[in-house]
């Protein structure tokens, strides 16, 4: 499998031209493939019918398709510059060739250019000078004059890589970056263009525009609140009907101004407002005079229903004591009676018995 070509590796076209060797190579030394002019400086293939060089990827496309037998070769391939057919056209790796070429020595193909023949005008480039076949890798991870591509996500921008670290660290707008008010990491963009409309230490001028120096957005509501001279304050007089609100460096100024009609205006409110409130409280007075008449009278009749209820229960108490002694007196003689009941009935069995004796005996 042929490798990709040099100008595809270095994303720009690879030519005769554009390499300038130590030495100088033989006239008829295949420099160059025949089809694409690219520098032969990777997988050079052999044409065994003419001897002319071909690189890798044209090789792929010239060379016949086979599957092991020369029988099924394709015959419609040819040779593009002697236009040999079939089993005469056959293309092999040529190694020594590669090897070769590869160990020539040349210049960075970024190297200095002189506009001038005096060398009082040139365009700096590249020092390098070593084999062709190391070129690639000088291009790609060496020389400072190539053209990358900014590492940070979302920017893209190709600059030279000897500008790259200046651009990664100054000027690329998606490097990393912090608030130097509050410390919040982004980018450099998003920490300038959406972060510091909105950060609360970001330094801000007073949104009236005063001469105060900026502050901290977050002491917005307190500046306005308490110190910016242009914001408008209420008047003293406000309670008494002034609804002037003059700036804040004004105040005094206003105030000065005469406020006697509103003044005047505000004694006659209050008058009125005493008056009738004087008016409600007699109202309200006579009507708690009525109620307390009223619980008078009811505390007076509770009085009396108190006294009554005494002596009833005075006399309640007499009728109980009596009645008491009474039931006392009553169950002696009940005892008493009682007792001469049994005796009474004693004597009349005494009685009997002795009749029922005497009648036996006779």
């Amino acid at each position: 499998m042929a490798a990709n070509s040099l100008s595809a590796r270095l994303q720009l076209p690879v030519t005769k031209g554009d390499i300038q060797f130590q030495k100088e190579l033989p006239e008829n030394f295949d420099l160059e493939c025949p089809v694409c002019f690219e520098i032969l400086i990777q997988e050079p293939y052999l044409s065994e019918c003419c001897g002319r060089h071909f690189c890798g990827n044209c090789s792929m496309k010239l060379r016949p398709l086979w599957t092991g037998k020369s029988s099924k070769r394709n015959k419609s391939y040819s040779c593009p510059i002697c236009k040999s057919m079939g089993t005469r056209f056959n293309l092999v790796r040529d190694k020594s060739h590669d090897r070769i070429l590869g160990a020539q020595v040349i210049y960075c193909t970024n190297k200095a250019t002189i506009i001038n023949d005096d060398d009082s005008d040139s365009v700096p480039g590249c020092n390098w000078e070593g084999e062709l076949r190391d070129l690639v890798q000088h291009l790609d991870k060496d020389c400072p004059y190539v053209d990358v591509t900014c590492p940070h996500l979302g920017c893209g921008v190709k600059v030279c890589r000897s500008d790259l670290t200046k651009h990664t660290t100054e000027d690329c707008i998606e490097r990393p970056y912090d608030c130097k008010y509050c410390g919040l990491k982004g980018t450099f963009n998003y920490i300038h263009n959406m972060h510091h409309s909105v950060c609360h230490l970001y330094p801000i001028r007073c949104p009236l525009y005063c001469d105060t120096p900026n502050f901290p957005r977050s002491q917005v509501n307190h500046h306005l609140e308490r110190d910016c001279p242009l914001s408008p304050v209420n008047c003293i007089y406000k309670p008494l009907g002034c609804s002037e609100k003059p700036k804040r460096n004004k105040l005094e100024t206003h105030l000065s101004t005469p406020h006697h009609g509103i003044l005047v205006t505000a004694y006659q409110r209050i008058t009125d407002n005493l008056k009738r409130s004087q008016d409600e409280f007699r109202e309200s007075l006579g009507s708690l005079e009525k109620k307390y008449n009223s619980l008078k009278s009811g505390h007076d009749s509770l009085n009396f229903m108190h006294e009554d209820l005494k002596r009833s229960h005075a006399q309640l108490e007499k009728n109980f004591k009596r009645l008491s002694s009474d039931h006392k007196i009553l169950y002696r003689k009940f005892k008493i009676l009682n007792r001469i009941v049994y005796v009474v009935i004693f004597v009349i069995l005494i009685a009997f018995l002795g009749f029922v004796f005497i009648a036996w005996f006779y």
